[in-house]
């Protein structure tokens, strides 16, 4: 099954076997974000929190037609966009 990033429309392929949460079978790193009560899925790019947080950017606001004061209902754990530090203790 393919998935589009609403934003950039990149595409993805994922599986699923059966009926599972959406959360469960985006590609790594993709999300679905609530933003003023429409649920859209972005990639890891789009929908990653630098995007996010404080205010939209502009990219968001243009590409998804948002609103310059639109409200993102959840912000994921900033640590799932990093990769693991090598010496990290």
């Amino acid at each position: 099954m393919k998935v589009f990033c609403e934003a950039c429309k990149s595409e993805a392929e994922t599986k699923a076997s059966g009926i599972a949460p959406l959360e469960e079978i985006l590609p790594p790193r993709w999300k679905r974000r609530l933003i003023d009560g429409r649920s859209y899925i972005l990639c890891d790019i789009c929908g990653h929190p630098k995007q996010l947080l404080g205010a939209f950017s502009p990219y968001l606001i243009d590409a998804l037609g948002l609103d310059e004061h639109a409200i993102c209902e959840e912000i994921p754990e900033r640590e799932d966009f990093y990769a693991p530090r090598a010496n990290k203790e």
